[in-house]
């Protein structure tokens, strides 16, 4: 695996986001986006489909892990840039035996950023 043209990757998805505005979206448009990203997921035929808020809830403890430290962020980083980025990496890295593409990830990220970091971490992970 080429970790740096995954990182790559990343950066060009999160830059491409910025400048078409798409983290003054609201929520709800968002929601709409991504799962629009995600309809494009191979499948199993006569499954559901993924969906933006079936992903946040099947892999909502895997998410706080990555991404919390408690109920608080790890960090947030200064630019909306970074916190997209640190917030794609988590949904990768989670949702990576989906086969998620990463622009379908920067979409749920982008979910998470507008829902706020602070206030997901806040619910304490059923794991802990």
């Amino acid at each position: 695996m080429d970790h740096t043209r995954i990182w790559h990757d990343i950066m060009t998805s999160v830059q491409y986001a910025l400048q078409e505005h798409l983290a003054g979206l609201p929520e709800e448009r968002l929601i709409v986006r991504s799962d629009a990203l995600l309809v494009m997921l191979p499948g199993v035929s006569g499954a559901r489909r993924l969906t933006t808020e079936a992903f946040l809830r099947h892999y909502a403890t895997t998410l706080h892990h990555e991404l919390c430290h408690g109920t608080r962020p790890f960090s947030i980083a200064a630019t909306t840039a970074g916190q997209l980025h640190d917030l794609t990496r988590a949904v990768l890295v989670t949702g990576a035996a989906e086969g998620m593409s990463i622009e379908a990830a920067v979409g749920i990220a982008l979910v998470l950023h507008t829902r706020g970091l602070a206030r997901f971490c806040a619910v304490p992970s059923l794991a802990a």
